[in-house]
């Protein structure tokens, strides 16, 4: 049995090291507090700061909603729901849909590896279809399978890719699924190449479908082994704790905002349908400018969108876990997260857009809320760096300490708030969290101007706009609009800060 180099660690915090890092952060707040000079606390009182309240009310009361939602499904919901599927499991036939594209060996390896010995344990019946993108591939596989003494209890699918891309490769291989004529009860699992499956899970999952008839598909916890710098593993561990969080809390009401593609399980009737497999892999968006945008990445969000726009259930199953190896990829932690960033954000609002058109008629409020939540709080998240810089600015420089103190504070809390659920934190967790909330937001409000960009790795493609505009018409109006709507913001936020009490004369002189 191979198993992965020590260079992908899970993320773990010994308790004596979790106690120096808060130490060591707490004093470096103490100290903060200390410098803090005394006309910037005397500038703590001016008018303008007020302004920062009505916008902080919003953020923190949207965490906190989110927190206790979190821990009520947690607590209450999701364990009678465990119970519902224990009692209800019949062991329906699992296809497991695999796809790698380049992986590194030691995680392709360890990701088939992993499948077949719990497939051949879980006591289903599974059928393994493998997409990869060589005969090479193929024969390790195939040699892997051949090797495992229980082989023969597991049927297994080799398919070579076309090689335009996952959505045509997951479009391929549903579609050989279906051509098996699978029994109504079936389950298919979607999974990317560097998943990596823990033992139990196959029997963990099951019974979901059937203690809700009107369940369409369900997604799991995850875990991130990285191989990277300690700053770089503390991203992906922050961003999977807060993954935890919201999917929880969304999944109260009885859906989730999105199914991941590491990971995810639909009930056979629905994902073998012909428009499921059309909407996958010709999935577009028709915007108003740009024309028709075809939908490259994003295809847990496709998925995602056709089940809520049939008015399936979703559901967060967070007591199962898998792994999901990762790799930085540049030694510049900016330069490895900047192009996650504008992929995940990309997808996420090429897609809000139509869900938001669907009305809390067609989904639960809170959903649907949490979808207009996601296109103002790329604003809301820049209101108070930009009122702390307008101020420092044009007030007093004491400001930006001002500012930094509370930061200090607050990302504290918050990050010992978030780390609480997995039991760790890490000192560069209240970093990451003003990493993510300020360069998030920004590259949030690029992508919203620049729909068409969408990139995977090496993969980088801009759809011909109707009325065959050019590219470069389109860029510059897309920085044109861009500009626009940040200078209009600036001057909202001056005015909330400067001139509070007459805020709305000024705009109408302006």
């Amino acid at each position: 049995m191979r198993f992965l180099p020590a260079q992908y660690s899970p993320p773990h915090t010994p308790l004596l090291l979790w106690s120096i890092q808060l130490l060591g952060y707490s004093a470096l707040i103490f100290m903060a507090l200390l410098l803090l000079p005394a006309e910037a606390r005397a500038l703590a009182d001016y008018k303008g700061v007020y302004a920062l309240g009505v916008i902080g009310v919003w953020r923190y009361g949207w965490a906190a909603i989110n927190f206790i939602r979190t821990a009520f499904y947690l607590r209450y919901k999701f364990p009678k729901i465990r119970r519902a599927a224990q009692q209800q499991a019949t062991g329906a036939p699992l296809y497991v849909m695999v796809l790698s594209y380049k992986s590194p060996p030691e995680v392709f390896a360890a990701c088939y590896e992993k499948l077949i010995a719990e497939a051949c344990a879980c006591g289903r019946t599974v059928t393994i279809v493998a997409s990869v993108t060589n005969e090479v591939d193929q024969q390790h596989i195939a040699s892997l399978f051949a090797a495992h003494p229980h082989h023969k209890a597991v049927k297994l699918l080799l398919m070579q890719q076309s090689g335009s891309g996952k959505r045509a490769a997951l479009a391929q291989a549903l579609r050989a699924v279906s051509r098996t004529l699978p029994p109504p009860n079936a389950e298919i699992i979607l999974m990317d190449g560097d998943t990596l499956v823990r033992p139990q899970t196959f029997r963990n999952i099951a019974g979901f479908f059937e203690q809700n008839p009107k369940l369409g598909a369900f997604t799991v916890d995850n875990q991130v082994l990285c191989k990277g710098t300690a700053v770089v593993r503390a991203w992906y561990d922050l961003r999977f704790m807060q993954r935890h969080i919201l999917m929880s809390s969304q999944s109260l009401s009885n859906r989730v905002l999105v199914l991941t593609g590491r990971f995810s399980v639909f009930r056979a009737s629905l994902a073998l349908q012909p428009s499921f497999i059309n909407a996958l892999e010709n999935d577009a968006l028709e915007h108003w400018h740009y024309g028709r945008i075809p939908f490259v990445t994003g295809d847990d969000k496709s998925t995602w969108f056709w089940l809520l726009q049939r008015g399936y259930d979703m559901l967060y199953v967070p007591d199962v876990m898998v792994d999901c190896c990762e790799t930085q990829r540049d030694k510049n932690f900016i330069a490895h997260s900047v192009p996650l960033m504008q992929r995940w954000f990309g997808n996420m609002l090429r897609n809000n857009g139509r869900a938001l058109a669907l009305t809390p008629k067609r989904m639960p409020f809170f959903l649907w809320w949490s979808l207009l939540d996601q296109r103002l709080s790329m604003w809301t998240a820049l209101f108070a760096p930009t009122a702390a810089l307008l101020l420092t600015t044009f007030i007093s420089h004491h400001y930006a300490w001002l500012y930094a103190v509370w930061l200090l504070l607050t990302r504290l809390a918050y990050g010992l708030l978030i780390g609480s659920y997995r039991r760790r934190f890490s000192p560069f967790f209240p970093f990451l969290l003003v990493y993510n909330q300020v360069v998030g937001a920004w590259i949030k409000i690029t992508m919203q101007f620049h729909l068409p960009k969408q990139g995977w790795r090496q993969l980088k493609v801009f759809s011909a706009p109707v009325l065959k505009r050019t590219a470069s018409y389109s860029t510059s109006f897309a920085l044109f609009t861009q500009t626009v709507a940040v200078l209009t913001f600036v001057y909202g936020v001056a005015g909330m800060v400067f001139y509070r009490d007459s805020f709305l004369h000024h705009a109408i002189v302006w």
